[in-house]
């Protein structure tokens, strides 16, 4: 990483869209398609650069090279350009031909009808970065290439195609993940024909590579898991190494949250509550496929009210964030409860001040975020004791591992304190802990 920074060798890819388009746009100036001459200008302008780049860096050249291409400079010979320029570096002489031949791969992609820097740029940079399913863009020729090792981070959520697209071109790879939370995301009509026609369980198929790969006999020689987490005040993560990595025994290796959350009132006031929203009148809604729970939407909201007054708080906290950053991430299980509380929240009591620091996504929306506070919504509610996915171990453990300094969990305590689930079992330990209380009807300023 040192290396590639001090020689400015970085290109940036995000994804399938054509992020490059803003660099050829960079090159080319307003250049029309047929202008050839004003290309060819360009194109000796790049050169040039270049080539005062080899002077600065290895040897010093005359004005006549300016315009050599490494055909050139192949076709003169190393031995001759040495001794006519009286170089007796042979490594800066190689360092010429080097930047010759990239200043004919500039002047390729240019002239070139596509235009396809963004091949000149996989082709030339020591460091390329980009999405499994980005890198496989065509344009790329990423097949053509091969890297020295190859880093896919988020590994235990790619299929095993997105997988491929990247490691096709490793002489060396290193895979980051974490099979304990979200799964590769494989559509529902495609995991049931899948697991109809080759009849196998479908939890089978959901499993990623990474997961299998981590346990079988090359994985356990080669593997290794890392065991402090730095993002979790200590309770809260105790409460996810104590219910997701009893086998990791996962530490945490950061302070206690900044004095100022001290001052918070209930439920802030700690790091750790579960918001009791239950009885009859607390169920939830169907919709289409989808769930919501009114009971729930108007709890968080009343609790964004009260943290919104608290401008002492505000004050402090706002000073440490990055610029656009938020402060509290609302996470939902269900799309249907994150829409309905977006309308809930827009049309709050909520100080502006706070408004446009609160993030309210899905809980699949999630992984690999963070902010100071999460609340939680839960959303299931029901007398048959239903939870469907609410209840799958690798989204609660994403849901609960998002929150820095406070976690703050609404949910019916009927529905999930009986039960053998990870969810029944965080209800457990935070209700030892003391920290399961009912919403107050009246403000909660009272508290």
């Amino acid at each position: 990483m040192k290396q590639a920074f001090s020689e400015n060798l970085i290109a940036l890819y995000d994804g399938p869209i054509r992020t490059a388009k803003a660099l050829e746009s960079m090159a080319l100036g307003d250049l029309d398609g047929d202008d050839r001459d004003a290309v060819q200008r360009r194109r000796d302008q790049l050169q040039k650069a270049l080539f005062r780049q080899c002077e600065v860096h290895s040897v010093e050249l005359g004005d006549d090279l300016f315009n050599m291409t490494a055909a050139s400079v192949q076709k003169a010979g190393l031995s001759h350009l040495m001794q006519q320029f009286d170089v007796r570096d042979r490594d800066a002489t190689h360092r010429l031909l080097r930047a010759a031949a990239l200043a004919d791969d500039w002047g390729n992609a240019l002239t070139n009808n596509r235009r396809n820097l963004e091949q000149f740029f996989v082709g030339s940079r020591a460091l390329v970065c980009g999405t499994c399913v980005g890198l496989g863009d065509g344009k790329l020729n990423i097949k053509g290439r091969r890297f020295d090792l190859v880093v896919i981070d988020e590994a235990a959520r790619a299929t095993a195609g997105e997988l491929m697209v990247a490691m096709q071109s490793a002489h060396r790879v290193l895979l980051v993940g974490d099979q304990k939370q979200l799964l590769p995301q494989i559509p529902r009509e495609v995991l049931d024909h899948v697991s109809r026609t080759i009849q196998i369980d479908e939890n089978f198929i959901l499993e990623s590579d990474f997961a299998r790969a981590f346990r079988s006999e090359y994985g356990r020689k080669v593997a290794r898991s890392l065991k402090t987490q730095y993002r979790m005040a200590p309770k809260i993560g105790d409460l996810v190494s104590k219910i997701f990595y009893s086998d990791v025994g996962l530490e945490t290796g950061r302070s206690a949250p900044p004095e100022i959350y001290r001052s918070l009132k209930w439920p802030f006031d700690e790091e750790v509550t579960w918001v009791d929203v239950g009885g009859a009148s607390a169920r939830e809604m169907r919709k289409g496929t989808s769930y919501t729970n009114e009971s729930e939407a108007d709890a968080i909201v009343q609790c964004l009210e009260e943290l919104s007054r608290d401008s002492v708080f505000l004050d402090e906290v706002v000073r440490t964030l990055r610029e656009e950053e938020p402060l509290v991430g609302v996470i939902c299980m269900y799309g249907a409860q994150r829409d309905l509380l977006a309308n809930r929240i827009a049309s709050s009591g909520i100080s502006e001040r706070l408004m446009r620091r609160v993030k309210i996504g899905t809980v699949d929306s999630y992984q690999g975020k963070e902010n100071r506070i999460i609340l939680l919504s839960l959303v299931r509610s029901n007398e048959f004791g239903q939870s469907g996915f609410v209840d799958n171990e690798n989204r609660i453990n994403v849901a609960l591992s998002r929150a820095m300094e406070r976690l703050v969990i609404f949910g019916s305590s009927d529905m999930f304190r009986s039960g053998k689930s990870k969810l029944s079992d965080t209800f457990r330990l935070i209700e030892m802990d003391g920290r399961v209380h009912g919403l107050p009807n009246t403000s909660l300023a009272a508290e």
